[in-house]
């Protein structure tokens, strides 16, 4: 079989000048955006981190990639394939958004197939041709029972192993040193690959504390101790019980994202089923699912809630001093600790770190008297915040300082954290108008990518914090003038060697510890929630980037929303809108209860009328019912009118309903 392939970028898999490719021939599908073979059982995919692994264990101890289940493995290489490559590809935006959807397709994918072996549905050589409707169901339904993990299998691999190892009084053998699973020594013991127990669900985790306890279950944020409750809300996973599809029932709820990533993984296998149908989907009789289907089996997503602004200011005036007052203070005292420390390293035969810190002189100015610094190395990891306040190292003060160089930096150029993390040393440049830009995507940081890369304007405390931060890096890094060197490294604590380290970029984990105890040791303020005194921590960083968008919007007045969707990295102005127009409370009605409110309104309502007062007058009665719409064309058309125009409906807690206006309206104070 011969697929038109229009991609000139795969001109080495091309095999004649009419961009003919065989199909059948696995050495012929190459693509730039690969960095493996297509035979790999591991592809790196350009732009992703993690590889794509397809060695997925089965429950009866085999392997996706053995022999017998090649029908499988190749249908989903071939289908991930085609979705970025050929005349079939359909995949938009950056190339890391490319990948990842890549990844998270062919993830979904492999649980299918999973499913289909582990549940005794595949056949021979047959492929995806025993899915069908009925086993779809099937696996939405234990998706929402139990999980990824549930469908893929990993749960019961886990659970079974955990059990026997329970019977035979080895369980201690997986357990670290407080009692917590511990990935390492599960796989060491038991020989399960780290991919099966490395992206365990908190769901799985939370059916497993039976047997074992992990991380997430101490009364901690992310594993990590903390002095007070987390005021933070945590991602919404589950709601009440609920009739599921034809009336059946489901014992819990899924979010529309993760419904909808498994439709479009099936939807996708259908797309491509033509293409392959004389091949790998030749037994597989294409269908199609919607979220329709499932209309009572899931919720709408929350999403990351509003920061306080008294509590998001408090972060960003914490990290504006910090930096302003304490920076050049920290780099000078770094540079005279680390001169004795090479002083005591080199004239010691065999130097160890308590004997050599014990000899250095912390160097006095306003910051190391402040805090009264009378240490370099940090006090012992398991130390109560308030030992570490009452005994300040110069290595506390780095840490404190890379934290609130990040704060600064996410909130001021409204990135995503992972965006934020990977920044360069070099990205920091002074455009033609004399304001800092800081550049980010940069891979290499060459003088020519520097030129070519966009920037985004930074005011002067974040740029000084910025260069300060280099400073920093410098004095610790073995190769300190490197320009690709990671801004954010993840070691700044000395190792016994007192060895300057490599450049390693700092891991979400290692981020969240330091940004929670950035809180506690600034001593940000707390509230009272649920009757607990709780304050807010950022192991939600969005939070940060979403006050910048409210705080950009509302103070411009609300105009300049354009360059506000810029600034994000959103693909159009109604993105931006969603954000900005979120109530403070967080209780954002779903889409369907604003539809029904607004159809209730304007289905038999005339082209002359208010439509801002007529639903301004609705939601000022709560007692008034809602009606079906009777002419749906005219009621999407209108809705969407709204939607252009920037309008937007919530509800507040208290359940009054709130009509948001657009920029060419009145404020939505005022819309009652």
């Amino acid at each position: 079989m011969q697929l038109f392939i229009g991609n000139l970028a795969l001109a080495p898999a091309l095999e004649t000048e009419e961009f003919n490719i065989d199909l059948d021939d696995l050495s012929k599908w190459r693509a730039n955006w690969l960095d493996s073979e297509f035979s790999d059982n591991i592809w790196q995919l350009k732009h992703c981190k993690t590889p794509l692994n397809f060695r997925a264990r089965l429950t009866n101890g085999e392997f996706l990639t053995d022999t017998k289940y090649t029908s499988l493995l190749n249908t989903i290489k071939k289908v991930v394939f085609l979705k970025r490559s050929g005349h079939l590809a359909n995949l938009k935006g950056k190339m890391t958004t490319r990948s990842k959807t890549q990844y998270t397709l062919a993830r979904v994918l492999i649980s299918f197939a999973q499913y289909l072996v582990n549940h005794g549905h595949f056949e021979g050589k047959k492929g995806f041709g025993t899915l069908s409707e009925t086993i779809f169901d099937d696996i939405v339904k234990l998706y929402i029972e139990g999980g990824r993990d549930a469908v893929s299998g990993h749960l019961v691999i886990v659970e079974d192993t955990i059990k026997n190892l329970k019977q035979i009084n080895k369980l201690d053998c997986i357990l670290d040193s407080s009692g917590a699973f511990n990935n390492a020594a599960f796989n060491s013991v038991t020989g399960i690959g780290s991919d099966v127990t490395d992206y365990l669900s908190d769901m799985s985790k939370d059916k497993l504390k039976k047997y074992v306890t992990f991380k997430e279950h101490v009364k901690s944020v992310s594993g990590n101790k903390t002095e007070f409750n987390n005021a933070t809300p945590l991602k919404q996973t589950r709601q009440e019980n609920s009739r599921g599809k034809e009336g059946t029932v489901i014992p819990s709820k899924i979010s529309d994202t993760a419904l909808g990533t498994l439709i479009s993984a099936l939807n996708t296998l259908s797309d491509y089923q033509i293409a392959l149908k004389n091949s790998e989907l030749a037994y597989f009789k294409a269908f199609t699912a919607t979220s329709k289907d499932y209309a009572d089996s899931y919720y709408e997503s929350r999403r990351t809630p509003n920061i306080p602004t008294d509590i998001a200011l408090a972060y960003i005036d914490s990290a504006v001093g910090f930096v302003h007052e304490h920076g050049d203070n920290i780099v000078s005292a770094l540079e005279d600790c680390r001169k004795q420390i090479d002083h005591e390293v080199e004239t010691r035969k065999k130097p160890r770190k308590d004997h050599v810190m014990k000899c250095i002189t912390i160097p006095r100015n306003s910051t190391t008297i402040k805090y009264d610094v009378n240490r370099y190395n940090i006090i012992p990891p398991r130390s109560s915040i308030q030992e570490k306040r009452d005994t300040v190292s110069l290595e506390i003060l780095l840490e404190i300082f890379q934290s609130a160089v990040f704060i600064l930096l996410a909130t001021f150029s409204c990135k995503r954290f992972q965006d934020v993390i990977p920044v360069k040393q070099a990205a920091n440049t002074i455009g033609y108008t004399g304001v800092n830009n800081i550049k980010f995507g940069l891979s290499k940081a060459d003088p020519l990518e520097v030129l070519r890369a966009t920037g985004r304007p930074v005011p002067r405390v974040v740029a000084d914090a910025f260069d300060n931060l280099v400073r920093i890096n410098s004095l610790l890094l073995k190769e300190p003038d490197a320009p690709s060197a990671s801004l954010f490294q993840k070691e700044l604590i000395l190792g016994a060697k007192l060895e300057r380290f490599d450049n390693t970029e700092m891991s979400r984990d290692t981020l969240i510890r330091r940004l929670l105890q950035f809180a506690d040791f600034m001593e940000i303020p707390t509230v009272v929630a649920n009757g607990v005194e709780s304050r807010w921590y950022l192991n939600r960083m969005h939070m940060l980037r979403r006050f910048f968008a409210c705080a950009y919007y509302h103070t411009q007045d609300k105009q300049h929303l354009p360059a506000l969707t810029w600034l994000m990295g959103h693909a159009d102005t109604q993105q931006t809108m969603h954000y900005v127009t979120q109530n403070l409370t967080n209780a954002e009605m779903t889409s369907s209860e604003a539809a029904s409110v607004i159809a209730s309104t304007i289905s038999n309502m005339g082209d002359d009328k208010d439509v801002v007062k007529e639903l301004s007058n609705l939601f000022g009665d709560s007692t008034m019912g809602v009606a079906v719409a009777r002419d749906e064309r005219r009621l999407e058309r209108r809705i969407q009118e709204l939607i252009t125009k920037g309008y937007r409906v919530i509800k507040k807690v208290s359940g009054e309903l709130v009509i948001l206006g657009s920029n060419y309206e009145e404020d939505a104070s005022n819309a009652k």
